[in-house]
């Protein structure tokens, strides 16, 4: 049983509707999954003798203290919160001795320490923000002295005063150990939780690199120890993040169904991936005879389902089709290819993806009117190119250093449903040399779930026993199933999936959401 830990109102100002929002829609997706689900409000809290899992958006200490003793795994970790996130000086401590920017900060012995020719922000340290008058905005330091006099009058002694920062305020959203990171402007239609924002002005959009910015915020979180994340940070014209503020468990206003599924997919990690380093030993102590692996999915796009890899690129590109007409030409130009000779050998990934998106967009023209595929094509063709450029390069150290180092060549094979080209994308993307056989099913004639391709497998390598060659793949009904079935150890790289429901992963022997779950460069 997974028990949810609700918070309670007085942590949620301004925010009450959208903290009840993602966490029924956490629990809706897991309750569809096929999980018992039990929802606790933080204050009437006790640990449960039937839980396998807690996921807390709880921050009483109280509550946080009973779940430092839970048995079973806790998203997000109590002593995280408790230690962490309700000390900013402790907080910013941290984030900045980890080599990130983040305000000067002063206690209130120190106030005349804080200079700032932009402003001030005065703020409790301790606690969270229960109303608007725990984070002030001070022009001058009349003003601060003000705010901080104001809070003490209040009865809150311990004040965190640091200097404004000029720049673009931007908003971010994360799950820990998962593709997902999403950010936006608040100033560009004013949406705040406060009213405290827009002292800046409009943004400017400064420009800096998204793909750094998700791993520096995915390492300021690790460090802090939360697995579901959000904060604020100010780009500075010079491109440098500054981090004005972290939370544990944000309302994800903007993303917060997409969010949801990333955030099932941790708490189903959470219960289910096995003993990781157990599996590293295995590999490094040539406990396997072979490893087979699988393409789609899991080599190219880091566990995702190819379906929700395009939907994502076509809602970056602005594309202008809803996602339940998108399913439906992504469907449709799946069983085209399967059943058309269309796809020729020597098609490498750029025109396979390029005939695909194709007959997609086709038929998005026959149910949307001057619907014009040549306007989009190109955007979303390349947005996928250079997406999955970064998943295969991944996967070429990945290679390299696990499963070069520790098995032989001759005993890696690739076992994939595709179209019979699969020799001529793996060249494109460098990852030919890394399988003695590929076994694909437009060429044998066999198709996942069918265990009679995995079989082919164990064949091709010589392998008699399955216990000892290790299966990875994507998908758990096409790849961990019917491998399992047959013997094999199995490692399921989880991601976001083609529906919601995702499957409880008892027959994976070992569960991931990165590759760096068994690979530390």
């Amino acid at each position: 049983m997974i028990v949810a830990i609700s918070r309670a109102k007085r942590f949620s100002p301004n925010s009450e509707d959208k903290d009840a929002r993602i966490l029924k829609s956490l629990c809706d997706l897991l309750q569809q999954s096929g999980f018992d689900i039990k929802v606790m409000d933080e204050d009437n809290f006790s640990l449960q003798p039937d839980a396998d899992l807690y996921i807390s958006m709880a921050r009483s200490e109280a509550t946080l203290k009973i779940l430092n003793d839970s048995p079973v795994p806790v998203i997000n970790k109590p002593e995280s919160v408790l230690l962490n996130c309700q000390n900013r000086k402790r907080l910013f401590n941290i984030i900045s001795v980890s080599g990130f920017y983040v305000p000067f900060a002063s206690g209130y012995q120190s106030l005349d320490d804080v200079s700032a020719k932009d402003g001030y922000w005065v703020k409790k340290n301790y606690g969270y923000s229960e109303c608007e008058q725990d984070v002030v905005y001070a022009r001058n330091v009349e003003e601060r002295d003000a705010a901080v006099a104001a809070m003490k009058a209040r009865g809150i002694e311990d004040v965190y005063v640091c200097p404004h920062i000029k720049g673009d305020l931007v908003k971010f959203y994360g799950v820990c150990n998962t593709p997902f990171f999403r950010f936006y402007y608040p100033d560009d239609d004013g949406e705040m939780k406060f009213s405290n924002n827009g002292h800046n002005g409009l943004p400017k959009h400064t420009p800096f690199d998204a793909y750094e910015f998700w791993c520096e915020s995915t390492a300021v979180a690790n460090t802090l120890g939360l697995d579901f994340y959000g904060g604020d940070c100010i780009v500075k014209e010079n491109g440098d993040r500054v981090y004005i503020d972290i939370n544990d468990w944000p309302s994800y206003s903007r993303c917060y169904k997409e969010a949801a599924e990333y955030m099932a997919i941790l708490a189903v990690y959470a219960m289910h991936h096995g003993d990781l380093e157990v599996l590293r030993n295995r590999i490094k102590s040539g406990y396997y005879e072979a490893v087979i692996f699988d393409y789609g999915g899991t080599l190219d796009s880091d566990g995702m389902h190819w379906g929700k890899r395009i939907w994502h690129a076509y809602q970056k590109c602005g594309v202008p089709v809803d996602e339940a007409l998108f399913r439906e030409a992504y469907v449709h130009a799946e069983r085209t290819l399967a059943t058309n000779p269309i796809i020729l050998k020597d098609d490498d990934f750029t025109t396979t993806l390029r005939k695909k998106l194709f007959i997609e967009m086709d038929y998005i023209s026959e149910h949307i009117e001057n619907f014009n595929p040549y306007e989009w094509i190109c955007d979303v063709l390349y947005t996928l190119i250079d997406d999955t450029k970064k998943s295969t390069d991944t996967t070429d150290e990945v290679m390299r250093y696990v499963f070069g180092n520790y098995v032989n060549n001759d005993k890696t094979i690739l076992v994939s449903n595709f179209y019979g080209n699969i020799n001529a994308v793996l060249r494109q993307f460098g990852l030919e040399g890394y399988f003695s056989h590929v076994i694909e099913s437009a060429v044998v004639g066999v198709r996942k779930p069918d265990p009679e391709i995995w079989r082919m497998g164990l064949s091709a390598l010589g392998v008699t026993d399955a216990s000892k060659v290790l299966v990875i793949g994507d998908s758990y009904d096409k790849d961990i199933i019917p491998a399992h079935e047959i013997g094999c150890d199995t490692l399921w790289f989880m991601g976001e999936g083609w529906t919601p429901v995702i499957p409880d992963g008892k027959q994976a022997d070992w569960v991931m959401t990165t590759w760096f779950d068994i690979y530390e460069p």
